[in-house]
């Protein structure tokens, strides 16, 4: 019975049951091979970022929004480094405090009004060609309408059922060079954060779609960081959460109802 519980939290919990047809595409452009202040306004169409869900199938975000990016450092590269590097870039409004995990640092970018679609993807090439950048992503739009946006960062979260399931699992890791950030166990339900740099097999959304065609697999989502509108019944809350501390909170109430 837990079991069924914890299935139906888990898919009740994503607050994103999408409408979804757009094709799982990779960032793809023109690479420039030198830092400027400016980038070219390309007329290209932009990248639709999706990924294939297990129960939802195609989950299409539409385009990165141009408004906010996040891009994770090696922690062996100088706190004070950072933002200098980041204000190379002309369309870079203001840079936030780095916020850390089990990863390391990650740092959210605040661009300037009017910044396309297509700079973004620019920018993210870029970014990801200096040796100290681990990965760069935008925010998309949530497809329900829910948050004001979710912020694509370098972790995601699987969820599977028994020990006889971790072997394979770990294979998996080692195979698409990712890494468990951390793993815990609700009587039998493995839930493991995981993060996909830029040495990666792919990055979060390819990986996620990889992770969901595994026969073993019950679900694997981004680690979305989740901005809530500033209007509605969460306006007085804290302005951004995560999707691991939203399912979390959840799970940790199924398993502890009394509490």
């Amino acid at each position: 019975m837990k079991r069924l519980l914890y299935l139906t939290y888990i898919g009740l919990l994503l607050p994103f049951a999408f409408a979804c047809q757009e094709e799982n595409i990779e960032p793809n452009g023109q690479i420039i091979e030198t830092f400027s202040d400016t980038l070219e306004v390309k007329t290209l169409p932009c990248t639709e970022y999706s990924f294939f869900h297990k129960d939802f199938g195609n989950v299409a975000f539409g385009n990165a929004r141009g408004d906010v990016l996040f891009v994770g450092f090696s922690t062996t590269f100088p706190q004070q480094a950072r933002t200098p590097l980041l204000f190379t870039y002309h369309q870079v409004e203001a840079v936030d405090n780095a916020s850390f995990s089990e990863y390391g640092p990650t740092i959210k970018i605040q661009l300037k009004p009017g910044t396309t679609c297509n700079q973004v993807e620019q920018m993210i090439q870029k970014l990801e060609k200096h040796h100290a950048v681990q990965f760069a992503l935008p925010a998309v739009n949530d497809p329900n309408g829910f948050y004001s946006w979710l912020g694509l960062t370098n972790e995601f979260l699987v969820f599977f059922f028994g020990d006889e399931n971790l072997p394979q699992f770990e294979a998996l890791v080692r195979s698409t060079n990712t890494k468990i950030l951390a793993q815990e166990n609700f009587d039998g339900l493995y839930f493991c954060k995981l993060s996909a740099d830029k040495h990666s097999q792919g990055n979060v959304l390819a990986m996620c779609t990889l992770f969901n065609q595994q026969d073993y697999i019950f679900e694997a989502v981004p680690n979305y960081i989740l901005q809530f509108p500033p209007f509605g019944p969460f306006a007085a809350q804290a302005t951004t959460t995560t999707a691991e501390e939203v399912k979390k909170k959840g799970l940790s109430a199924l398993k502890n109802p009394n509490k």
